[in-house]
């Protein structure tokens, strides 16, 4: 629903194009009928193929798909190691990691790229639904930890519902994060309402139907606000230099309304 509307309501800058495509947030004015053939192809998309075989025809050689074990989790994530320097990005809702492949594919000299599944994404495992934004930022900071092994402080790049999970990141991990860049989040819990397809869609037996991927993306949404409520005020701890990348006409995540932009404009982080 989210995609069909981004791709027919919003014009954005070329270098938001990309991620975009990854966009959760609904305006009133969609239609089912936009909607509802865009929904059928993701699912059988999602259903059908075979995300592990993708990423190895269209990866480039100096592309690398690692994994760590944690706990019971499996994380994976595509890497480019160019250098010392290091950059990690975070995918919004739905998507994975090939949602940042062409900076991986253009990765400056001096750099290591890294782009993890966020969990319940990608080829992450187990593909359960319902991670909180306090599981998933300690499981995105096993892959920090392991960066830091071999390579600089890392800068978090993250876009939509990843803004959240680098937000988090930043507060709880600071040591290991040199700064953010925040590309069209969402901070605001008066702004997130729910749909009512959203909550029929996690009813049984729909739910059934419905690949695991857009079950765990609308797992997210409908915690959104309650998430948001909770990481507001961490904003006022956050110590770490932040650039945001946010269009002035953003239909889906208003930049005027947003508190996270003021509060860091007072503090003189932006």
């Amino acid at each position: 629903v989210r995609k069909a509307i981004a791709m027919k309501k919003q014009k954005q800058p070329e270098i938001l194009q990309d991620h975009n495509q990854d966009s959760e947030r609904p305006t009133a004015n969609w239609t089912l009928g936009k909607a509802l053939p865009f929904i059928w192809k993701e699912t059988c998309q999602a259903m059908f193929k075979d995300e592990s075989m993708e990423r190895v025809k269209l990866r480039p050689d100096n592309i690398r798909q690692i994994t760590l074990t944690f706990q019971d989790h499996t994380l994976s994530a595509l890497q480019r190691d160019e250098g010392q320097r290091s950059i990690m990005f975070l995918h919004g809702t739905p998507g994975n990691a090939r949602k940042w492949d062409w900076y991986l594919r253009n990765c400056p000299k001096g750099y290591t790229m890294t782009a993890p599944d966020r969990p319940g994404f990608g080829l992450n495992t187990p593909r359960k639904n319902g991670y909180h934004i306090e599981n998933q930022s300690e499981l995105m900071q096993e892959w920090l930890k392991d960066i830091s092994k071999t390579k600089e402080k890392t800068l978090l790049v993250a876009h939509s519902f990843g803004v959240l999970i680098a937000v988090k990141m930043a507060f709880e991990f600071p040591r290991l994060i040199s700064g953010l860049v925040l590309i069209s989040g969402s901070m605001n819990p008066k702004t997130e309402n729910r749909h009512f397809l959203q909550k029929i869609a996690r009813s049984t037996p729909l739910r059934y139907l419905i690949p695991c991927t857009i079950q765990n993306s609308n797992e997210e949404l409908l915690m959104l606000p309650e998430t948001l409520a909770k990481l507001e005020p961490v904003l006022d701890y956050l110590k770490l230099p932040v650039f945001i990348i946010h269009a002035a006409d953003d239909s889906f995540s208003c930049f005027s309304k947003c508190p996270f932009q003021k509060k860091l404009n007072r503090k003189n982080h932006l």
